[in-house]
């Protein structure tokens, strides 16, 4: 690996303290999650399965007493990096570096509790009822799958990168959370909406393009480095109507946790 890449996944901790809800899971999330994970515990403990490896998951698996916790991540640096965000790291977690799509298929009716943390970003549009259909099959009868994506529906509004850039010039100071919610501007952005993707590094640039206070454009070009690395692409921005479809040939629905528009749509207010 390159030292650019190493020092990439070196900074990871450093760049996930600066993602906020919804970029992480937050406590109503975790609660929901918690409560019909409870439901569908069985005796002896179940065995819980989470792609990526997300630390909040990590801990919330610890919760439900669990005879087996299986990470599985292609990065094995990710998975170290993300472990020392833990508030009770897991001596007995098994650790896979590993495709999702390789070790799935490998673990037919394994699990009873599969946890998702927005891993559907990261999967390919026409790849996505595959990879539902192994998840199906790794689960045991009566397993939970827990996914938490972003939505969007006909009503978001979308935004063009002028307007965004507009509001970026209109701020006197910047922070995370001033980046997080200029985040899901651009994630529902006109752009993105028309590709179904989203480069985060090249929407950026363009966001910084003529700013006027240069202090304040290094300052967002550091903390962009850190969030939106230039290699990230992430596949968002289709109506939840249409990601739906990948689901239901191979999981029932059996709830969606709706709060706030600006929480499933992804846009809230500047």
């Amino acid at each position: 690996m390159i030292e650019s890449e190493v020092k990439k996944w070196n900074d990871l901790v450093d760049r996930w303290l600066h993602y906020l809800p919804p970029c992480r899971p937050d406590d109503e999330d975790l609660a929901t999650i918690r409560v019909g994970a409870t439901i569908g515990t069985r005796r002896g403990g179940p065995h819980v399965l989470i792609l990526g490896s997300t630390p909040e998951f990590r801990d919330l698996a610890l919760t439900l007493d669990p005879a087996r916790v299986v990470v599985v991540d292609q990065n094995p640096r990710m998975i170290q990096a993300m472990q020392q965000l833990q508030r009770s790291p897991n001596p007995a977690e098994v650790q896979v570096v590993a495709d999702w799509f390789d070790f799935l298929p490998q673990n037919p009716r394994s699990f009873d509790i599969v946890l998702s943390d927005l891993t559907q970003g990261n999967i390919p549009y026409d790849e996505r009822s595959t990879f539902y259909s192994r998840v199906s099959a790794s689960m045991r009868v009566g397993g939970l799958f827990f996914d938490r994506v972003f939505r969007y529906d006909h009503l978001s509004r979308l935004y063009s990168i002028e307007e965004i850039r507009s509001a970026h010039a209109q701020l006197a100071e910047h922070n995370s959370r001033d980046l997080n919610r200029l985040l899901f501007r651009l994630l529902a952005s006109e752009p993105v909406r028309h590709e179904g993707t989203a480069r985060l590094g090249q929407l950026y640039e363009e966001l910084l393009e003529g700013h006027p206070s240069t202090s304040l454009r290094h300052q967002v070009e550091d903390l962009r480095h850190l969030m939106a690395p230039d290699s990230v692409l992430w596949r968002y921005g289709r109506d939840w109507e249409m990601v739906r479809t990948a689901y239901t040939p191979h999981l029932s629905m059996i709830g969606e946790h709706r709060r706030n528009d600006h929480y499933h749509r992804g846009v809230p207010s500047l």
